[in-house]
């Protein structure tokens, strides 16, 4: 896959979020965390934000590496 902003190869991956052993030792306990999307404009009855990734889910993804741009696939 091509980078939509610099055009260089893009590397496959998955995107995820999840707790750590060492924030659940120093921060006592897991946190629930999730990955959302907020659109900087919103139109007329559009959702406030999307829930992308609860807490411990996947999805496959790919990230430049020449500019870092980042893509997750539904």
């Amino acid at each position: 896959m091509k980078c939509p902003k610099c055009t260089a190869e893009m590397i496959d991956g998955t995107l995820l979020i999840e707790g750590t052993i060492l924030r659940f030792l120093f921060l006592v306990g897991w946190s629930w965390q999730s990955l959302w999307f907020k659109p900087e404009k919103r139109e007329s009855g559009q959702k406030a934000k999307w829930l992308l990734l609860d807490s411990g889910e996947s999805k496959p993804g790919h990230v430049c590496p020449r500019c870092g741009t980042t893509v997750m696939s539904s």
